[in-house]
């Protein structure tokens, strides 16, 4: 990957974050040795364990990613906030219903809220950090005499992209070298 995405935040995200998920396995599976029986006998606990178990995986595959492509990177990267969204707003909710004892409503409810304020706080903050490392970084083209452009909507593609960094969609890309197309 360009290193010239790189910041901070990108590399606790992609290098540290990963390693301290672990951490929170570690709490999990104490829960899980001290109240084996809940973790068995109740559907709800056994589904935020596997969550848990999921989430840890796939910080571990972000961090894989950062190695590759950008824009793919980026793409992946927001199908795990959306993931990490839905996980701590129902566990949170799970909590909430077993420690407070409230209805079914209320923990409903309750889900709805934090689905709506890890969306609209934490998804949106996060994918616009990391779109705009992809509009602030500058286009190196080396061997390249004019990039390819997306069919859908128009916007110029990076070398080598499999998506757009506009549109987001897949496209297939000819690599243009010195103005020759290679043949199909």
């Amino acid at each position: 990957m360009n290193q010239q995405y790189g910041t901070k935040w990108f590399t606790f995200y992609t290098k540290v974050r990963p390693w301290l998920s672990l951490i929170g396995f570690i709490s999990l599976l104490n829960n899980i040795l001290d109240y084996p029986q809940v973790y068995l006998y109740n559907i709800w606990f056994t589904i935020s364990m596997l969550v848990s178990v999921a989430l840890i995986i796939l910080y571990f595959k972000v961090r894989a990613k950062s190695k590759g492509n950008y824009v793919e990177f980026v793409c992946f990267v927001k199908n795990v906030l959306l993931a990490e969204i839905f996980a701590f707003a129902y566990q949170f909710s799970l909590n909430f219903y077993y420690s407070n004892e409230m209805g079914f409503n209320a923990t409903a409810i309750t889900f709805a809220i934090c689905l709506a304020l890890g969306y609209f706080i934490w998804y949106r903050l996060n994918v616009k950090y990391f779109e705009k490392r992809i509009m602030q970084a500058p286009l190196i083209v080396e061997t390249f005499s004019e990039l390819p452009t997306c069919p859908y909507c128009g916007a110029e593609l990076l070398p080598e992209s499999n998506f757009c960094r506009k549109c987001g969609a897949a496209v297939a890309q000819k690599t243009i070298i010195d103005g020759n197309t290679p043949e199909a």
